[in-house]
C-alpha cells in the first residue's frame, strides 16, 4: 500500500512540479522545479509566496510601438503639438 501511495505521489509531482516551475519563471525565478518536486506542497507554497520580479512597465517593443504611434499622430496633426514630439525623444519641450 505504501508503494502504491509513493508511486501516485511521484506521478503527481512529475505533473505538478513543472507547472509550479513555470509559474516561478513567470515571476522571474529559475530552479524551482526541484524544490517543488522534492518538497511537494512546501515547495508549491514557496513558489506561491515568491514576489514578482518581472518587468513592471512596458517592454522595449511596446515602447517602440508607442513612439511610432506618437510620431504618426504628430505628423498627422501637422506637428501642432510640440509636447508629443518631445515625449518621443525623452526630452522636455521647448518653451
Amino acid at each position: 500500500m505504501a508503494i502504491l501511495f509513493f508511486f501516485i505521489m511521484l506521478v503527481f509531482n512529475v505533473i505538478v512540479a513543472p507547472k509550479f516551475a513555470s509559474i516561478a519563471v513567470e515571476k522571474g525565478y529559475t530552479g524551482y522545479f526541484w524544490w517543488c518536486f522534492f518538497l511537494g506542497i512546501v515547495g508549491w507554497m514557496m513558489v506561491i509566496a515568491l514576489p514578482d520580479r518581472g518587468e513592471k512597465g512596458l517592454n522595449e517593443t511596446q515602447l517602440k510601438e508607442l513612439a511610432e504611434q506618437l510620431t504618426k499622430n504628430s505628423v498627422s496633426n501637422g506637428n501642432a503639438s510640440n509636447a508629443s514630439s518631445s515625449d518621443v525623444n525623452g526630452t522636455l519641450p521647448n518653451l
